[in-house]
């Protein structure tokens, strides 16, 4: 199966990831070249399954990383109020 993302919610994963120079680093975390995400952001071709499964990994990977400096930062604010 393939899917049509729009571009806005591409260029938002890839900014929130990897910051204002992120298509680089998105293709090479996908497994892509920077031609086939180019032409993702520009509707040219859909994108196949395997990617769109490797995105949603790639922002659950990144959530779980920040929660775990969150429960430190607590963590660490607790261990000083007491």
């Amino acid at each position: 199966m393939r899917y049509i993302i729009p571009d806005a919610a591409i260029e938002a994963l890839g900014e929130a990831l990897y910051g204002p120079n992120w298509r680089r680093a998105l293709s090479r975390d996908l497994g892509v070249s920077d031609m086939s995400l180019r032409r993702w952001t520009t509707y040219q071709n859909a994108i196949p399954e395997a990617a769109v499964r490797r995105m949603l990994a790639l922002v659950s990977a990144r959530q779980e990383a920040l929660e775990e400096v969150r429960l430190a930062l607590e963590k660490s604010i607790r261990s000083q109020a007491a």
